[in-house]
């Protein structure tokens, strides 16, 4: 192997682990959804103070931005035959 080359079932197993994080991501979401009340911080000042409000859905932006920003790369290292393993080597 040369040096800087990942074995592709390297990355199949750490496409594997990304899929059960964002699998859990949305699992505890789902969860704790429930819990949460309907208007939440989602923005704090410097000195730590909530100065913006949502509403309790706003919690599903991070796991759905998550997916999309996982599934694009995945989408982009397939069709471009270009992923890390092709960056570790040029970089």
């Amino acid at each position: 192997m040369l040096r800087g080359e990942i074995p592709f079932l390297y990355l199949r197993a750490v496409n594997k682990i990304a899929v059960l994080f964002l699998v859990l991501m949305m699992a505890f979401t789902a969860f704790h959804y429930g819990e949460l009340p309907a208007e939440i911080p989602i923005h704090y000042n410097a000195a730590g103070v909530p100065d913006g409000y949502g509403e309790k859905q706003d919690v599903w932006a991070l796991p759905v931005i998550a997916i999309a920003l996982f599934g694009g790369l995945l989408t982009l290292e397939k069709k471009t035959k270009i992923g890390i393993d092709t960056l570790i080597q040029t970089g």
